[in-house]
């Protein structure tokens, strides 16, 4: 099971910043989680939410903004707000693996070129994930070379069935829905499983036993730890 940084390190450091994703660089995290959001000026930011409000200091809504204006705001810790080439310069070279979270359909054009432009070891490396399906399927049409996978919050009755609606890879469910059932039918799809966020001992060790491809969690250093104990 490999564990990833959720929004880099969330708990640890300012989330979706390069100082959460270089701790998980110096944590030896094989993999992280971000999220992204297109700017006034068609660029591909990292921050998790529609606006800047809750994260940095200064207000307003990310695609009203250009990225030299985004990029003036205090992300935390005197960090800015990354791109997301700059994120991927800093964690593919290390072999790094990163899943990014789909939070706007107007993302994926410019995702579509910025990703037909690395490498196929680079491209290996990624993987798309998005709650919302039609645009997890449209983007995999165009790029059928990037893995996705399906988030999910919920308990479905054929979890497989999803991921191939979506033409997806894997499937990403929060912890409380995982289970043995759903363990099986991932497993016996040909599916990768992803379960977010294990932020305690108990919940980590719940889903190490289950044998998950990926867990997320907020508290990578502690992560690191409870895996070490067993």
């Amino acid at each position: 099971m490999k564990i990833m940084g959720h929004r880099g390190a969330r708990n640890e450091a300012p989330e979706n910043t390069l100082n959460g994703f270089q701790l998980a660089l110096d944590l030896k995290l094989p993999s992280v989680e971000l999220d992204i959001h297109l700017s006034s000026d068609h660029e591909l930011m990292v921050i998790h939410d529609t606006s800047v409000d809750r994260t940095c200091e200064g207000t307003g809504l990310v695609s009203e903004m250009t990225s030299i204006e985004l990029r003036k705001l205090d992300a935390g810790a005197g960090t800015q707000i990354p791109f997301l080439k700059e994120v991927c310069d800093l964690l593919l070279p290390k072999n790094i693996e990163i899943q990014i979270e789909i939070k706007d359909g107007k993302t994926l054009n410019p995702l579509h070129k910025y990703l037909s432009e690395l490498s196929s070891t680079e491209r290996e490396l990624l993987t798309v994930i998005s709650f919302n399906h039609l645009w997890l399927k449209s983007f995999k049409e165009s790029n059928s070379f990037i893995k996705t996978a399906a988030l999910l919050y919920g308990r479905p009755l054929n979890a497989p069935e999803i991921a191939k609606a979506a033409k997806a890879n894997g499937l990403s469910f929060n912890i409380e829905f995982i289970d043995e059932e759903i363990r099986f039918q991932t497993k016996k799809a040909g599916l990768s499983l992803t379960g977010w966020n294990a932020n305690n001992e108990l919940d980590f060790k719940k889903m190490e036993t289950l044998g998950l491809d990926y867990l997320g969690t907020d508290t990578p250093t502690q992560a690191i730890e409870w895996a070490r104990k067993a």
